[in-house]
């Protein structure tokens, strides 16, 4: 498994051989390391693959840059994943021109969960970090993870908010994960990385250059079941991610701004050429992505199961908290000793009905 993990970063290291003509060599051939191990002859069958390709793909330089980084990940405990494997993120798998290998700093599992992104200005106003910050708090009963892209403005605003409220957070970035751009968000990013993860397609080594943005932008679109956009200018990545949402037809949302306003021309033409949905509420998106009637349905389901008098006491008083219950605040609204109510939270959690967070806090599965 780490030789064949080992020849497909290899692969993704050759400059000529983007995502999709990867993924072709390998359906063709059979495996990264097939592929790497071929003749020229054999190499030249695949189409799109020329003389100047062929030569490239038969260079041993990229397998052994992949060994040294297969040390680096081993040496930080930092994860590589490969397309075809089951952990790659379902979404993003989808897309055509999604990355050959994730590199992942964090244990967030993101299978069947929900998943938005939110992005915007890096200049964003304090009406939109306003905005992005009590939209993240309202869906806190809904446990999406959040997705975005760690730089100023909305995007670090997105991060933080997610954090305060106990969500999981991923931080697609765009360069490799020796390092953290913006430097000065480091201290977040250690965060991100216990709360979720920090995730890139670029190897150890590869600076933040211009031109990686737009590549890490198709990742937040292509990994999120929607792309909300806060604030944005008429040019930006926020409108990249947005339109390349758009392209893997995916939901796009917007929050309109003032006519005026330079932050929100981005949003307001977005709405105007019907390349996103204007959003004023959180109620509006959880009514078009459905999630309200699916949270109804999941809790009235968990209210047939058998419950005790005192479990079910506790999980009404949780359905009706819009933010994690403490265990204090538990103890104190209960009037209970606290041996009881260890006991039944046990109980619950066994369950499957509750689920304990960092800090003494919890919340219905």
């Amino acid at each position: 498994m780490e030789q064949e993990m080992i020849y497909t970063i290899a692969l993704s290291m050759v400059p000529m051989v983007g995502p999709v003509t990867a993924k072709e060599l390998i359906k063709t051939i059979g495996s990264a390391e097939e592929v790497l191990k071929s003749s020229e002859r054999k190499l030249l069958r695949v189409a799109g693959v020329g003389p100047a390709l062929s030569q490239q793909l038969r260079s041993a330089n990229f397998i052994e840059k992949a060994e040294q980084e297969m040390k680096f990940l081993q040496k930080n405990h930092l994860r590589a994943i490969a397309f075809h494997q089951a952990e790659y993120p379902i979404r993003l798998k989808r897309c055509a021109d999604s990355p050959l290998v994730l590199y992942v700093n964090g244990n967030s599992n993101l299978e069947n969960r929900r998943i938005i992104s939110v992005v915007g200005s890096r200049l964003a106003t304090e009406y939109g970090k306003g905005i992005c910050r009590e939209f993240i708090q309202e869906l806190r009963p809904y446990h999406p993870i959040i997705v975005s892209g760690l730089a100023y403005g909305i995007d670090i605003t997105a991060h933080k908010e997610a954090l305060l409220n106990g969500l999981e957070t991923l931080a697609i970035v765009g360069h490799g994960l020796d390092r953290i751009y913006p430097p000065t968000h480091t201290s977040v990013a250690k965060e991100i990385a216990m709360q979720g993860a920090i995730v890139s397609e670029f190897c150890s080594e590869v600076k933040p250059d211009r031109e990686n943005f737009p590549a890490r932008n198709r990742i937040i679109a292509g990994m999120s079941d929607a792309t909300i956009v806060v604030e944005a200018r008429e040019q930006g990545g926020a409108l990249i991610t947005a339109e390349m949402a758009n392209q893997y037809n995916r939901d796009v949302f917007a929050f309109p701004g003032r006519i005026n306003d330079v932050q929100s021309k981005g949003c307001n033409q977005l709405i105007r050429n019907n390349s996103a949905q204007l959003l004023s509420s959180t109620a509006e998106f959880l009514d078009a992505l459905g999630w309200d009637e699916a949270q109804k349905t999941n809790i009235q389901k968990k209210l047939f199961i058998d419950l005790t008098e005192d479990e079910r006491v506790i999980v009404e008083y949780l359905i009706h908290s819009s933010v994690n219950v403490g265990y204090d605040q538990l103890l104190n609204h209960l009037n209970w000793k606290n041996s009881k109510l260890s006991t039944v939270l046990l109980q619950l959690e066994i369950n499957g009905l509750v689920k304990s967070l960092p800090g003494s806090m919890f919340r219905l599965c």
